[in-house]
């Protein structure tokens, strides 16, 4: 999700099953429509970032390795300005997004894995976009493709730092990736300009990363948030509040949103906590389920995601 104050609107996108990129005004409530609809890929889009120094908007598109810059106002089919995909881009399975206007700089999050897409997966009017959104029916033809050997790999998560107005196969200007960077898994980024800093909800280790906005190459954060009283669970969203000195972080497991210091570090507790269910409440885990069946003989519910 991301925030336009200027413009007084809310920045939201689908994932998995979908891929809009939803637009509200400040005021929206209860079951109302989208002010704007933008569809930016077939599934799977996952970051949103806005750049109100030039008025656009980026995407991440997680499982073609893909990240997309449209107009601000950009809505329904409008092709993006620009795009940043292919091989040489360092883009594995992207998840968070910010694009940092003051420095003309966009950061990605990585997790660790890439293919080379083939253009059914970009099409979201091919048999398999509209069987990942549930929308095909049995009347649309498919073409059976032959298995082609896999081109797939694993590759290290990292943090990939490019010129604003970067495009196509573009290489990174830097990125941060190797052991001592500690990344696992990491989500939403965060770039904070008034201290020239990089934070990192990274879900695999349960912690926030902090890193020099201009850090390289296989480097520590320069602190970090994590352990038992942080009370963090597989973080996925981050904000810094630099005119309240607070870093804000959403534990989805946890139905908790935990407000720390900026400069906390550690095994830190939180300033408070907002929650959406009681403490230590467990979370369902349930998303896209594909199935059910249930073991008679363990008494439990099985459900594929």
């Amino acid at each position: 999700m991301a925030i336009d104050p200027r413009n007084k609107e809310i920045y939201t996108v689908n994932n998995d099953t979908a891929a809009d990129m939803l637009v509200f005004k400040y005021d929206a409530s209860g079951n109302v429509p989208a002010s704007r609809t933008l569809k930016p890929a077939p599934v799977s889009t996952w970051g949103v970032a806005l750049d109100l120094t030039h008025d656009e908007v980026a995407v991440t598109i997680e499982h073609i390795n893909k990240v997309a810059i449209y107009r601000r106002l950009a809505e329904g089919e409008e092709k993006p300005l620009r795009i940043i995909r292919g091989p040489d881009t360092g883009l594995a399975d992207p998840h968070g997004i910010f694009v940092d206007g003051a420095n003309n700089e966009i950061f990605v999050a990585n997790h660790d894995s890439y293919h080379d897409a083939v253009e059914s997966e970009d099409n979201p009017n091919s048999v398999q976009a509209q069987l990942a959104r549930g929308i095909a029916t049995l009347s649309v033809p498919a073409d059976r493709r032959q298995l082609r050997p896999s081109n797939g790999k694993f590759v290290e998560p990292s943090i990939t730092i490019y010129a604003r107005t970067a495009q196509n196969n573009a290489a990174p200007v830097r990125a941060i990736r190797g052991p001592r960077t500690e990344l696992s898994l990491p989500m939403k980024v965060f770039v904070d300009t008034a201290h020239n800093e990089l934070y990192v909800a990274n879900s695999g280790s349960n912690a926030i990363l902090v890193f020099n906005r201009t850090a390289s190459g296989d480097v520590a954060p320069i602190r970090k948030i994590e352990g038992p009283a942080t009370r963090l669970k597989k973080p996925v969203g981050l904000f810094v509040d630099s005119k309240n000195d607070e870093v804000w972080a959403t534990s989805p497991e946890q139905h908790a949103v935990t407000i720390y210091r900026r400069t906390a570090q550690g095994n830190a507790a939180p300033l408070r906590i907002l929650r959406g269910a009681p403490d230590d409440t467990p979370a369902p885990g349930i998303g896209n389920p594909g199935g059910i069946a249930y073991d008679s003989t363990r008494e439990q519910i099985l459900v594929p995601n």
